[in-house]
């Protein structure tokens, strides 16, 4: 297929051409479309941060009370409110405390740092 001969009518459309409703008299106004996409990002980024800082605090209470729980019965060697024995060994505990410790640390600070990067203070908002 000869690609010269299908194209060679063809003109670009130059932005002055480019109708648009929102904008005044016909002419696309790409700094305004600019700033309100910028802005609608902005906007999704901040109410994805509300949503991950949520579930992340949620995330270390359960951690917390669970480690605590684990501790507990440990201690008391029953479960509490039960009448069954609790008893594992020591060596089980300090790997299920270390393990999901640096899980759930490692796992906070690569959320964290990705949702709130040192900035230059300046009030931006999104990845760099």
């Amino acid at each position: 297929m000869d690609f010269r001969r299908l194209f060679s009518n063809y003109t670009p459309i130059q932005p002055e051409q480019t109708p648009d409703d929102a904008t005044r008299e016909g002419v696309f106004n790409y700094d305004l479309e600019n700033k309100k996409h910028d802005i609608a990002f902005k906007k999704s980024y901040l109410k994805t941060r509300k949503w991950v800082g949520f579930w992340t605090f949620l995330l270390v209470w359960v951690w917390l009370a669970s480690m605590l729980f684990f501790v507990l019965c440990k201690g008391t060697r029953m479960i509490p409110g039960t009448c069954y024995g609790f008893d594992l060994p020591d060596g089980v505990i300090i790997a299920l405390v270390t393990t999901t410790t640096v899980t759930v640390v490692a796992f906070l600070t690569i959320v964290i740092k990705d949702l709130f990067p040192k900035g230059s203070g300046n009030g931006d908002v999104g990845p760099q």
